[in-house]
């Protein structure tokens, strides 16, 4: 470039103007000088119209995704039953508070490994009462062993209708994967609205 400098496509100014802005190897340059060149640039690039126009039609969308995301969380949540109450026997606090992987084997009614399990988990059952959970044990085991299967039968079906809510063993098993879809069919719904407004 220095040796074409000054003839009719290299002009001298644009050739010097160019060498001021190189940064040579060992030399040393002021860097907040740099980022405020930088950042001039920058903004002066973001005051482009369209610029503007993109950088707000992207942070919409990405308002949506979160949108879309927390909306299909809600309506997966909602398919569940309500939140579990203190229950109104033993068998219905194992049935509601312990993971069926804690339950009475076969046809067996819960008993005290059952209770052991429970006070075991007493942080996450906080809204059973322990003194209750005592004397309602108490009456548990005053059944007979007939009566003890029968209301366990019961209180399981019940347990699983009542929690389930609208939703199946399945769909628990795939939830993710299920919001996700939801999370697609809403988006696609925001994406016909945003398209319309921004025609």
């Amino acid at each position: 470039m220095d040796s074409r400098k000054g003839d009719s496509e290299h002009p001298e100014e644009e050739v010097l103007r160019l060498r001021a802005n190189v940064v040579r190897r060992g030399e040393k340059r002021d860097v907040s000088e740099s980022e405020a060149r930088r950042q001039q640039v920058s903004r002066a690039y973001n005051r482009k119209l369209d610029v503007k126009e993109k950088n707000k039609l992207r942070r919409k969308k990405r308002d949506q995704r979160i949108s879309s995301r927390l909306k299909a969380t809600e309506w997966y949540l909602a398919k569940l039953g309500p939140k579990p109450g203190e229950g109104s026997s033993f068998p219905a606090i194992v049935a509601t508070h312990l993971p069926p992987n804690q339950w009475p084997q076969g046809t067996d009614a819960p008993g005290q490994e059952q209770l052991d399990y429970l006070l075991g988990r007493v942080d996450d059952v906080q809204s059973v009462d322990l003194n209750r959970l005592y004397g309602m044990f108490s009456e548990w085991k005053s059944l007979s062993e007939e009566e003890s299967r029968h209301q366990w039968s019961q209180e399981v079906r019940l347990a699983v209708k009542q929690h389930l809510g609208s939703t199946s063993l399945a769909e628990i098993s795939g939830a993710r994967e299920l919001v996700d879809r939801k999370q697609e069919e809403i988006l696609a719904g925001s994406s016909d609205v945003l398209n319309m407004t921004s025609d």
